[in-house]
């Protein structure tokens, strides 16, 4: 799918490709939620390029993919 959409942009298709991220005061609320830890361990499922809840989590013990 991606090299569709890649292949669509670079012909001049008018498909605009947009990334929607998460803005990093909304990830700070959400993650102020949740009772983490510092001895906790967190995994990011779906960090994005950014890594905004990634970046924010109160823990070193802290993963994504």
């Amino acid at each position: 799918m991606r090299k569709f959409v890649e292949q669509k942009a670079v012909e001049g298709n008018p498909l605009t490709v947009a990334l929607h991220y998460t803005p990093e005061r909304l990830a700070k609320d959400l993650i102020s939620k949740v009772p983490i830890q510092s001895e906790d361990v967190v995994l990011d499922p779906s960090a994005g390029a950014n890594k905004v809840f990634y970046n924010n989590f109160p823990t070193e013990n802290k993963y994504y993919c």
